[in-house]
């Protein structure tokens, strides 16, 4: 088994999660609580930890209701990622550890276990992504950097979740960001921050894998290491992004109002223009979710103008797809379905299929699936069989829970056209492919 966890310091992530969502800079809060941004930010990345008053002050700064109050007791609900994510009552002299056996690698379950339980069982040692701000380890000499290595087994690893199932990624990758996270406790200064913000990566990544693998808790606590370790490494984009994520998760669930709600945080955030794009693009996917065309529309605009305003950078890891040269056409594309033109949906989203590269499978695959939708909904079920068998071959590898939500929702529009062969027999692979 792996065992990954962390110290239960979470004053410093709640308080920057209700930040966040209260469209607050370090900078504003600061100003309002009468204690520096640096202070604060030591709080928030668990240097320091909050004083009594700290916590009284930012709780009726954000409106927490004394939430922040007994978080900092060390007797709170834990919030990753809203009022219906997994919310557990936590002992701060407790470990929250995320345990999965590599035999049977989905099936992933927390723990809360005390230093002494842990190490009376001999799993304190094997247990935790280090503490970002912990650099106590003695310093790293080498020739080359190792960071190096980890950023090219990083892009190696996100080519590879492109290609199989999600499940078989998962433990190489948290394996990869324990071990960073380690190495980050050997480094000072600008590599001390670069390890940090490769661990980052890697937990941002994980958690997306972890929503393919169908486990949203496990997609939400990765979100939250990401939204930690970017922190430590002086990088407060990723607060913004993990609204992102949790919008799709909502999407996914088909709650527009939570949808719109998280992705307007993303755009409220601070953040670097691209992850408000990203935000304002999963907006407008919340809007035509609730069927409010002009809304929708409005969102894709502003996605548009943001995300061409803050093109990926090449010497850093791209937030968000890599695959799709043009997201927001494929947001169009995805939002004029529920929007009620499956006919203009089938045909943005063959746009966005036919430009997508052979080896980003699972890329492709979502959006062909969508379209296999959008084609069935318009009557063109010949068309739409045709596509679905590909993605159906591609789902046998990759078995990700976001295209088989689209292929469920394939299969109750060629319910109602099963008189038509192509459908009848899509039906029966359907069938097949869910047993």
């Amino acid at each position: 088994m792996i065992f990954v966890g962390q110290i239960g310091r979470l004053f410093g992530i709640e308080l920057r999660r209700r930040r966040v969502e209260a469209g607050l800079s370090l900078d504003a809060l600061a100003r309002i609580v009468h204690y520096s941004k640096g202070h604060l930010s030591k709080v928030e990345n668990a240097v320091k930890g909050p004083s009594e008053d700290l916590a009284r002050l930012c709780d009726r700064a954000l409106g927490c209701d004394g939430a922040l109050i007994s978080l900092a007791d060390g007797d709170a609900m834990v919030a990753g990622g809203g009022d219906r994510a997994r919310n557990r009552l936590v002992d701060g002299n407790k470990i929250e550890v995320l345990v999965f056996n590599l035999n049977s690698p989905e099936r992933m379950r927390f723990l809360m276990a005390t230093r002494r339980e842990l190490l009376a069982t001999g799993l304190l040692s094997a247990a935790g992504l280090g503490d970002p701000a912990d650099s106590t380890a003695g310093p790293l000499l080498v020739n080359s950097s190792p960071l190096e290595t980890f950023s090219c087994w990083f892009q190696q690893l996100r080519a590879l979740g492109q290609q199989v199932d999600a499940r078989l990624v998962i433990p190489i990758l948290t394996a990869h960001a324990h071990s960073l996270s380690l190495l980050a406790g050997r480094y000072s200064g600008s590599d001390r921050r670069r390890a940090l913000a490769l661990v980052a990566d890697y937990a941002e990544f994980t958690g997306w894998m972890a929503q393919e693998a169908g486990d949203d808790a496990g997609a939400l606590w990765w979100t939250d290491q990401a939204v930690r370790y970017a922190g430590a490494a002086g990088n407060e984009g990723m607060a913004g992004y993990a609204m992102v994520r949790r919008a799709l998760i909502a999407m996914y669930r088909g709650d527009a109002s939570e949808t719109v709600k998280l992705a307007q945080q993303a755009q409220h955030s601070g953040s670097r223009p691209r992850i408000r794009g990203l935000g304002a693009q999963r907006e407008a996917q919340g809007h035509a979710l609730a069927h409010r065309r002009d809304d929708c529309l409005r969102a894709l605009d502003a996605a548009r103008t943001l995300l061409a305003a803050d093109p990926p950078r090449k010497q850093a890891p791209i937030i968000g797809c890599t695959h799709v040269d043009d997201l927001t056409q494929a947001a169009a594309g995805w939002s004029l379905y529920d929007l009620g033109d499956a006919s203009g949906a089938a045909t943005m989203l063959d746009e966005t299929v036919r430009r997508t590269p052979p080896h980003a499978l699972r890329a492709r695959a979502r959006f062909a699936a969508r379209r296999a939708l959008a084609l069935a909904a318009s009557d063109q079920v010949e068309e739409a069989c045709a596509v679905a068998d590909g993605v159906l071959d591609d789902q046998a590898v990759l078995r990700s829970s976001t295209i088989a939500a689209d292929l469920h929702r394939l299969g109750g529009v060629l319910r109602r056209r099963h008189a038509q062969p192509a459908a009848a027999r899509m039906l029966l692979r359907l069938h097949e492919a869910q047993t």
